[in-house]
């Protein structure tokens, strides 16, 4: 009887460290499963953030080049405005002259 019960409890000792190794196999390929997907997954943010940020320098370039363009024009258009003005002022010269003559 004793060695029937020795070999029962052997046995069940035995299914009960099959079913912690099997558990702990399938612990274990959860986690490397997990371990697998969470780097997919940085892997993934990795590269919409590399592509986000040559977005942001793509538009910050453009925005340096609009900004060189605008003042580019400003400037075009400042001194445009400064030879009218001098050309006006010339004019009114002239009108006054001929103003002074027709006086006379």
């Amino acid at each position: 009887r004793q060695t029937a019960a020795a070999v029962e409890k052997q046995a069940t000792a035995t299914a009960l460290q099959t079913q912690a190794s099997e558990r702990l196999e399938r612990s274990v390929a959860m986690e490397e499963e997990t371990r697998r997907e969470t780097a997919e997954e940085l892997e993934r943010i990795s590269t919409r953030l590399d592509l986000a940020l040559a977005d942001k320098a793509r538009a910050e370039a453009g925005l340096r080049d609009a900004t060189f363009d605008a003042e580019n024009a400003a400037r075009a258009r400042d001194e445009e405005l400064s030879e009218a003005r001098s050309e006006v002022a010339q004019f009114s010269k002239e009108l006054e002259l001929l103003k002074e003559k027709d006086r006379r």
